[in-house]
C-alpha cells in the first residue's frame, strides 16, 4: 500500500499519457472472440451482445488508465540537466534591489509559509525520525523603485533527520514545466570534469553535487512534477567552523528525504 497525499496524486494525474485508442479496441476484439464459447454456457452465464461489448469497452479502458497511471508513478520529477558556466566577474555592485514586504525573512508555519510563497511546501510530516524545528519565509528580491509581488518567494526548512542537521529549501520554478537547469560554475577555459552531475535514483533524476573533491554529496537538487525546486543540503557551517570545512550529506539522509519528502 502506497500513501498518496492530494498535490502528489494531482501530479500524477498530470503525468498519465493519453489513451491509445488502439491499444483499446484490440481489447474489445480479443473479448468478442470468446463468444461461440459464451453461447454453450448455461443461460444465466450469457450476456447480450451489446452488454458484452460495453463491457468490454470499460474493461480496456480501465485498463489502460492503470497502465498508465504505473507509468506516471515513477515520474515524480522533472528531468535535469547540468550546465557548466564559465565564472565572470559582472559589474560593480551589481543591480540595486531589496527584499519585498516584510523585507527580511520571517520564521513562520508551513500553511503560512505556503499562502506567502504560493505554492504547498512539501515536508516530512510522516517521518519518525525526522524533526522540523523552524520554517523560514524568504521574500523574492525586487529591483528598486518596484513593487513587489503578491506571492513568490522561498521556502527554508530546517531539519533533524537521522542526527543530521538539514535545510531544505523550496522554491516556485519560473518555467515549472521545463526540465530543472543546475548551473555549475567554472573557471574560464575549464576543461576539468563536473562536480555536479544528473544521477537517477529510485527511477527519479537529481542533480548531486560533489563539490569540490568528487564524492562527498554536498547538496541535491529536483524539480517536482508541479515545477517546485527544492535543494536539500546540510546547515551552513557556523562562523566558528574550520576554514575551508565543507559539510556533506551522508546518502541514507539523502534517501530518507527525497523519498519521504511529500
Amino acid at each position: 500500500m502506497m500513501e498518496v497525499d492530494e498535490g502528489t496524486l494531482a501530479a500524477q494525474v498530470r503525468a498519465l499519457q493519453p489513451i491509445d485508442t488502439t491499444h483499446v479496441w484490440a481489447r474489445v476484439r480479443a473479448s468478442l472472440k470468446t463468444e461461440s464459447t459464451a453461447r454453450r454456457r448455461p443461460a444465466w452465464f450469457v450476456i447480450g451482445r451489446q452488454h458484452r461489448l460495453l463491457i468490454a469497452v470499460i474493461a480496456a479502458i480501465a485498463l489502460t488508465l492503470v497502465g498508465s497511471a504505473g507509468i506516471a508513478v515513477t515520474m515524480m520529477n522533472r528531468p535535469a540537466v547540468v550546465h557548466g558556466i564559465p565564472i565572470t566577474g559582472g559589474p560593480p555592485g551589481g543591480v540595486p534591489g531589496h527584499m519585498a514586504y516584510p523585507g527580511h525573512p520571517v520564521k513562520t508555519t508551513v500553511d503560512e509559509a505556503g499562502r506567502l510563497a504560493g505554492f504547498r511546501i512539501l515536508t516530512l510530516a510522516r517521518v519518525q525520525n525526522a524533526t522540523l524545528r523552524s520554517v523560514t519565509y524568504v521574500p523574492p528580491v525586487v529591483l528598486d523603485g518596484h513593487p513587489g509581488p503578491e506571492r513568490g518567494g522561498a521556502v527554508t526548512l530546517d531539519y533533524l533527520v537521522d542526527g543530521t542537521d538539514v535545510e531544505i529549501i523550496e522554491a516556485l520554478d519560473p518555467n515549472p514545466s521545463a526540465p530543472l537547469d543546475y548551473n555549475q560554475k567554472v573557471p574560464p577555459g575549464s576543461s576539468a570534469a563536473l562536480c555536479s552531475k544528473v544521477e537517477t535514483i529510485g527511477g527519479n533524476e537529481y542533480v548531486v553535487v560533489r563539490c569540490p573533491e568528487g564524492t562527498a554529496i554536498n547538496s541535491v537538487y529536483w524539480k517536482t512534477l508541479d515545477g517546485v525546486d527544492i535543494k536539500l543540503g546540510p546547515m551552513p557551517p557556523s562562523a566558528g567552523g574550520a576554514p575551508g570545512d565543507t559539510p556533506s550529506l551522508p546518502m541514507q539522509v539523502v534517501l530518507t528525504v527525497i523519498n519521504n519528502l511529500r
